[in-house]
């Protein structure tokens, strides 16, 4: 089974955030990430080993369910860190860059205990 990588979370968080229903096209995905086709079909690819994405062929690019839930993680995780840096007066632009760094390194035991203080407050 494939490792899931950080290039590969971006991915699936790019197409669960484009998705408006009826999948997300290749060259959507490679516009928002700012890389080429190529490398999106290949990444594709690997998505589809892994079960997280389905594709009917030259079609859009929808996740699975498994795929969804792993996207909507890491969205949520995105999100939290976003929120929490600009709350310090970090500016939006910068807080979306260093959230989309930082989610992915993230872990679980960490995410839990931000998510215990921020329900303190």
């Amino acid at each position: 089974m494939e490792e899931m990588t950080v290039t590969l979370e971006d991915y699936i968080e790019t197409i669960l955030i484009l998705n408006k229903g009826a999948g997300v096209k290749i060259n959507d995905i490679a516009a928002r990430l700012g890389i080429k086709k190529s490398s999106v079909v290949a990444s594709i690819k690997r998505l589809k080993k892994m079960n997280l994405v389905e594709q009917e062929f030259y079609g859009r690019v929808k996740l699975t369910e498994t795929g969804r839930e792993r996207a909507e993680y890491v969205y949520m995780k995105h999100s939290i860190i976003k929120e929490i840096l600009i709350k310090i007066g970090v500016n939006e632009n910068r807080a979306e860059k260093e959230a989309c760094a930082i989610e992915h390194f993230l872990s679980n035991d960490t995410l839990n205990k931000i998510l215990e203080k921020l329900k303190e407050k």
